[in-house]
């Protein structure tokens, strides 16, 4: 009876090891990725990583803190300022959508063409929505990949 237990116990294992095994593969694909991106950084990236050293001194603590404060109010003011006109766009296509839709029991086959084709746009503009907003949460986003993968690449 024990056996037995045991022996379902290492069935039961095995699938589960396998996908262990399988994530560690595609865990050590994305590193090796990442590792080759660490040397192609954005402009962007080096210009961020070069100040934050440069005022990584204890005595220049509150210029560091100064530089981000400054460097996150700008890239808020960024993207909002270019994402309005987009979000503009998006409110006006969900407004003509909201429309057809309360229109739709006509059932004619161009509504739903053009309830199709402003479903599609409005995603495209949710998209660039998304793509518009960039802040500093993110460039430390970034900063933890690249440490992240170059430490991965001395570990090797």
């Amino acid at each position: 009876m024990k056996k037995n237990c045991i022996d379902t116990l290492r069935k039961g294992m095995k699938p589960f090891m396998n996908t262990l095994q399988k994530l560690k593969c595609d865990q050590d694909k994305i590193r090796n990725s990442q590792l080759e991106h660490v040397h192609t950084l954005t402009s962007l990236m080096k210009l961020f990583i070069t100040s934050l050293i440069e005022l990584g001194t204890d005595d220049s603590k509150n210029v560091r803190n100064y530089f981000l404060q400054y460097l996150k109010m700008e890239l808020n003011f960024l993207s909002r300022q270019n994402s309005s006109q987009t979000q503009h766009k998006y409110q006006n296509v969900r407004k003509e959508l909201s429309k057809l839709q309360a229109e739709s029991y006509s059932r004619r086959p161009e509504v739903k063409t053009e309830i199709a084709k402003l479903k599609n746009e409005l995603e495209e503009l949710q998209e660039e929505i998304i793509n518009f907003s960039l802040g500093l949460e993110h460039m430390f986003r970034e900063l933890g990949q690249v440490y992240e993968a170059a430490l991965y690449g001395e570990i090797r």
